[in-house]
């Protein structure tokens, strides 16, 4: 037998029987494990199986260790090592888990692993000794951060520094954990640095005993505050004597110390009015009766700094009533040696003052009396005083008996002493009940510790009172929210006797605080989804509080604004007027509003002109101005076709000036003159003084003629007038003379269908009336002579009546301002080309360009009125299949397209949304002009191709009217004239022309037309071409 081995196996059982651990020995050959007594003393298991299989061992683990343990158990014996360790939970008889911390031994043989003994300790105690440690830690933390203590830590040997948030606070900093203790220094107001820094050092050495308790005042790093703090801290030496860590609390005492100033003031003010109180002295000689005294005495009892006033002139100025008192002061006084009395003096003006008389009479060595002394003080303010205060407190023991606010008294423990009725119906309790309970016991927990601190800091004298919102509970069980504000009650000797307690119940405002947070909450929500733009500014700095997506979307930027000043978040807005009007609103308190105003915005990456409507109004909390809040719409796109209003109609008042014909309008009922022309005033004789007359007095000799009637019908009615050679007997040159006109009475109606002027449009037709006149009365004359003649005659006037009335249904027909007229130049002078070409001679010529002039203005006002119409008309948002309105241009162009064997060809194009009118003249135009602008003997060719095009791959000179992710991109490509691309900005301009009228027909309004479609439904349009290469005109529009 070998002895070592049987020396180690005795000791290993006596090991495991001496030892409270749980021993265990797992032979792995046999897979048995032995456990010890202490196995079955800790976990209270069977004593009849100290031998088993492991898996008695495994199922004990907690189900959540099990793998874990087995786990690490098997790397270790698969791996060849020799120690394993882990902690875990380990079942009890009774189903409860111990934590225990279980270590083992491998033993090999021959390099395989034989036998693994070990042994288990339960921890449980420690770790929820731990736990609780970790429990108490956090609270303590939690109780520093209510009581705003700062913890601070330094190091001796590295002379680092950490802090804590709060701390970082009391020295200004922001976000700096750790920082040097010379720089710590630097943050110390310059006159406290080197106590400061002296006490530390004395803390830091051993014979101090480690305490540090100092008041300083510290410099805010960032912010540039000063405070007043408190640091408490202990050192902590190693067995040798040096400091190893030096750490404590800091508190802000900045309130406390402005407190403690001001009653330092107030004590040394009353000093000094004590000091210069005024009172009188004198002095009495009584084996003389002389007295003695001071100007202040005399001024005290006589009201004058009399002289030579004896003891009985004084008595005379005592009130009668009092003079009693003041003998039996004396009488009193001969036995004990003090005099003292108050009493009534009469001043020589009639006035009653008080008068305090301390003395004391002087002894010789026989004990008699030899002179008395003493002051005088004038008390009547005090007696005044007295009185009110007497009053006073009469007056507050009724306010305490019957006040609504709730008012107690209390120890320094808080324990009640008196409560009025009031706190009685706060809480609920009777005033006997109250009184044997304390305030701070019926504070609710959440509120309790802080409730006891303040009150603890107000008892010690930390501070004067404090206030305090908290919760009480009451007698039934529910909480009350109080406002509490609470006064320490000194002694005369400025000793805490207790505190009085103001309590008002708050409850109804609290919850209608809480009201209000959710209305004001519902109107953010409200505001921030509102689809109109909405911004609320904050404070006289105008800092964004809030704004809407619409609002940020007009402003151009994101919601990383919010919280900036304006000025900062809209730099752009500078010298725009726009921050000193909020600023307005806001000292003012009146709101403005503005209609059309120009703002430059920084948006899309540029700075871009927008017209805004929008209100500042003032926002009010409890009276008090807090803020603006800004409504705002964009209205650029209205104000953009209002100013292409007003230059269409400026045009149109220049049509009219330049029209061939003579034109005016008449406005309202009373026919004021308006626009007449130079060929109107030629026509009427008259000068432009009649602009704004009504006609019947600038004309007065149309008085008994039917055109007034005619046009009193017209604006009554709404319906158009026309004839032909009307006569008209008009006063020219001074000299009444008749006149044949043909003439139009056209009603201009506004946006709600009412006329509101006349537009009269005429030709003097009397040369050729007198004319025709002329020739039927040589036609009468001779028509016995020749018939033949009479009846070439009589023809020509049957084809005159019968274009006549041809020209009559066709004016009744056209519907436009200016074309009728212009039309009837155009036949009438086919009439005289036609049946007088003789009589005319040379003046054909004339005739011939008057009619071209007409056919030229009729083409202009009919593309004016289209760029007009599409100017002003508002994009309809419907989808529009661009397919179709292709198919419909082609089939309008039918004819053209015929004559010239012109090719088309088209992709599928998109369906967008729109106008799809406008569209239509788009493409119409587009096509027309290139079947106009084409080479001769060349078989026109059209492509029309599509695709789509980001946002962000759009070329730099392409601004489309409205923000789209994508466009389509459609090219119109023909294969015709060409342009030079240097003209490619003027030919989408009204009335550019690359080409004369001679070489190709037109107005020059086609491609503003096209562009200004375009611009309506938010894209953009331009062209590249070269001379004699065709042309490409691209569109784009949102996708």
């Amino acid at each position: 037998m070998n002895t070592d081995s049987v020396i180690t196996s005795d000791l290993f059982d006596l090991l495991a029987k001496a030892t409270r651990d749980a021993v265990w020995n797992w032979d792995l050959e046999t897979n048995t494990v032995w456990w010890n007594e202490g196995f079955f003393t800790l976990f209270g298991h069977n004593h009849n199986r100290p031998t088993s299989g492991p898996e008695s061992w495994y199922e004990r683990i907690h189900p959540d260790d099990q793998q874990r343990v087995l786990k690490s158990i098997h790397e270790i014996i698969d791996s060849g090592g020799a120690n394993w360790s882990d902690e875990y939970r380990f079942s009890r008889v009774d189903g409860t888990y111990a934590t225990v911390f279980d270590r083992g031994y491998v033993l090999h043989r021959d390099g395989k692993a034989v036998r693994m003994v070990g042994a288990m300790q339960d921890i449980s105690e420690r770790v929820a000794l731990q736990k609780a440690r970790d429990e108490s830690e956090a609270r303590l933390r939690f109780a520093l951060q209510s009581a705003q203590l700062g913890t601070w830590d330094l190091d001796p040997k590295s002379g680092v520094v950490s802090w804590d948030a709060r701390c970082q606070e009391l020295v200004g900093l922001r976000h700096e954990d750790s920082i040097s203790y010379n720089q710590s220094l630097d943050f110390i107001h310059p006159e406290d640095k080197d106590r400061v820094n002296n006490a530390v050092q004395w803390a830091l050495n051993i014979k101090s005993g480690g305490s540090y308790d100092m008041r300083f005042r510290t410099i805010g790093v960032n912010d540039g505050q000063l405070r007043w703090v408190r640091f408490i801290g202990q050192t902590h030496f190693d067995e040798h004597g040096q400091a190893h860590r030096f750490s404590g609390v800091a508190q802000d005492i900045t309130t406390e110390v402005e407190a403690r100033e001001k009653t330092d003031l107030s004590e040394q003010q009353a000093r000094m009015a004590l000091e210069g109180s005024g009172a009188g002295s004198f002095s009495v000689d009584l084996d003389t009766d002389d007295l003695v005294y001071s100007p202040t005495l005399a001024r005290i009892m006589t009201g004058e700094a009399k002289t030579g006033l004896t003891r009985n002139t004084l008595v005379d100025y005592v009130h009668p009533d009092d003079r009693a008192i003041r003998n039996k002061a004396y009488k009193d006084g001969a036995r004990n040696g003090i005099i003292s009395y108050e009493v009534r003096f009469i001043w020589g003006d009639g006035s009653h003052h008080w008068i305090k008389v301390l003395g004391q009479y002087i002894f010789n060595t026989a004990g008699k009396a030899v002179s008395f002394s003493g002051i005088a003080l004038d008390i009547t303010d005090q007696k005044e005083k007295n009185r009110a205060l007497r009053e006073m407190e009469e007056r507050f023991s009724i306010a305490f008996a019957n006040t609504s606010v709730g008012m107690a008294f209390t120890d320094r423990q808080a324990n009640f002493s008196l409560v009025n009725e009031a706190y009685t119906l706060l809480l609920g309790y009777s005033a006997e009940e109250l009184r044997s309970l304390n305030s701070i016991q019926l504070t609710h927990p959440d509120d309790r510790a802080y409730n006891h601190k303040l009150f603890k800091e107000v008892a010690q004298g930390k501070r004067a009172f404090f206030n305090l919102v908290k919760r009480y509970i009451c007698k039934d069980g529910t909480y009350r929210w109080v406002q509490m504000n609470v006064t320490r009650l000194d002694d005369s000797q400025n000793e805490a006797e207790g505190m009085v307690i103001i309590s008002y119940d708050i409850t109804e405002r609290i919850e209608a605080e809480a009201k209000l947070r959710a209305t004001e909450e519902r109107f953010r929500n409200m505001v921030m989804q509102a689809p109109v733009a909405i911004s609320v500014m904050d404070g006289r700095s105008m800092n964004v509080e809030m704004a809407n997506t619409a609002m940020l979307a007009i402003w151009g930027k994101d919601p990383s604004i919010i919280g900036l000043p304006l000025i900062e978040a809209l730099p752009e807005l500078k010298g725009q007027g726009f921050i000193e009007l909020m600023e307005s609103v806001y000292d003012s308190g009146i709101s403005h509003y503005g209609t059309e105003t120009l703002a430059r915005l920084h948006r899309n990456g540029q700075l871009e002109d927008g017209y805004f409507n929008f209100v500042y109004a003032p926002l009010r909390d409890d009276g008090e101005i807090t803020g603006v809040m800004v409504v705002a719409t964009e209205v650029t796109t209205q104000v953009a076709a209002k100013t292409a209003l007003q230059k269409s109609e400026q045009r149109f008042r220049d049509l009219i000036a330049e029209a061939p014909v003579a034109t005016a309008i008449y406005r309202g009922q009373d026919l004021i003159i308006e626009m007449p022309n130079e060929a109107m005033l030629k026509l009427w004789g008259k000068n432009k003084s009649i602009i704004g007359k009504p006609l019947h007095k600038a004309i007065p000799e149309l008085k008994g003629q039917p055109f007034l009637q005619l046009l009193d019908e017209v604006y009554t009615t709404g319906v158009a007038y026309h004839t032909q050679e009307a006569r008209a007997d008009l006063v020219v040159d001074g000299k009444l003379g008749t006149y044949y006109f043909n003439f139009t009475y056209k009603p201009l109606t506004n946006a709600d269908g009412q006329v509101y002027a006349i537009l009269n449009m005429a030709v003097d037709v009397t040369e050729q009336v007198l004319i025709r006149k002329e020739i039927e009365e040589l036609a009468t004359s001779l028509e016995q002579q020749i018939q033949a003649r009479t009846e070439q005659l009589t023809a020509s006037n049957h084809d005159l009546r019968r274009s006549n009335e041809n020209l009559e249904k066709f004016a009744y027909i056209a519907s436009h301002d200016l074309q009728e007229p212009l039309r009837k130049i155009q036949s009438f002078g086919d009439i005289l080309k036609s049946q007088y070409v003789e009589q005319l001679g040379e003046g054909i010529s004339y005739l011939e360009r008057m009619q071209m002039a007409a056919s030229r203005m009729s083409l202009l006002i009919k593309d004016l009125l289209t760029f007009s119409r599409i100017s002003v008309r508002q994009e309809t948002a419907a989808p529009v299949p661009l397919n179709q309105v292709v198919a419909d241009v082609i089939d309008n162009l039918e004819v053209v397209i015929a004559q010239s064997n012109a090719r088309i060809e088209f992709e599928q194009l998109p369906t967008v949304t729109g106008d799809e009118s406008q569209l239509r003249q788009l493409f119409q135009n587009l096509l027309s002009n290139a079947l106009k602008f084409q080479k001769p003997g060349l078989v026109p060719h059209i492509q029309i191709k599509v695709n789509q095009v980001p946002t962000t791959e759009l070329p730099a000179a392409i601004k489309p009217a409205r923000y789209s992710a994508t466009y389509h991109c459609i090219r119109v490509t023909d294969n015709g004239i060409g342009f030079d691309e240097k003209y490619v900005d003027r030919i989408f301009q009204v009335f550019q022309r690359l080409h004369g009228r001679t070489e190709y027909a037109g107005t020059g309004i086609g491609l503003a037309i096209c562009e200004k479609v375009v611009s309506n439904h938010g894209g953009a349009i331009t062209a590249f071409s070269n001379p004699g290469e065709g042309a490409t005109f691209v569109i784009y529009l949102p996708a």
